[in-house]
C-alpha cells in the first residue's frame, strides 16, 4: 500500500499535528460512550493525520504506539468497543500522548507566529500569554 504524502512545510506539519490533537480529543470523548461508527471514524482520522507527519516528527511522539497506529485500519473494520477500543485509546490518546502532541504543535505554532495552545488543546487567551505569545 502506498504511503500518504508527508507534510513538508511548517504549515502542513502544524495542520497534521492539530488534526491529530483533534482526533485524540474525539477518541477520548468516544470512550465516554459506545458509538462504534464514531470510534472507527476517529481512529481513521487519527491514522490519516499521523501518516502525514514526516518520520522525524512522528518518531518524537513516543507516547503514541506506532504498532497501534499500524493496526488502526484492520481495527476499524471490527468496529471496536469496550476493552478493545480502550486499548487503542490508551495507546493513541492517553493524557501523556495528548500533551506531547500539544507541545509539538506549539513548536510549530511559535515558528508561525500563532498563539500557543494551552493544556486543554485550545489557543490560550491573550491574558495567559506575554506580549511575545509565550506562556
Amino acid at each position: 500500500m502506498e504511503h500518504t504524502e508527508y507534510a513538508v512545510t511548517d504549515d502542513e506539519i502544524l495542520n497534521a499535528l492539530q488534526g491529530l490533537k483533534e482526533a485524540q480529543r474525539e477518541i477520548r470523548e468516544i470512550m465516554q460512550g459506545d458509538d462504534k461508527i464514531a470510534a472507527s471514524m476517529s481512529l481513521a482520522f487519527f491514522k490519516g493525520y499521523y501518516d502525514k507527519l514526516p518520520p522525524a516528527v512522528a518518531q518524537r511522539l513516543d507516547q503514541i504506539a506506532p504498532e497501534a497506529v499500524e493496526h488502526i485500519t484492520p481495527a476499524t473494520r471490527m468496529h471496536l468497543t469496550g476493552k478493545s477500543l480502550k486499548r487503542f485509546a490508551d495507546q493513541l490518546a492517553s493524557d501523556a500522548a495528548r500533551q506531547q502532541v500539544i507541545r509539538a504543535a506549539n513548536v510549530y505554532r511559535k515558528k508561525l507566529g500563532y498563539i500557543p495552545l494551552g493544556p486543554d488543546g485550545y489557543p490560550m487567551q491573550a491574558e495567559e500569554t506575554d506580549a511575545d505569545g509565550h506562556d
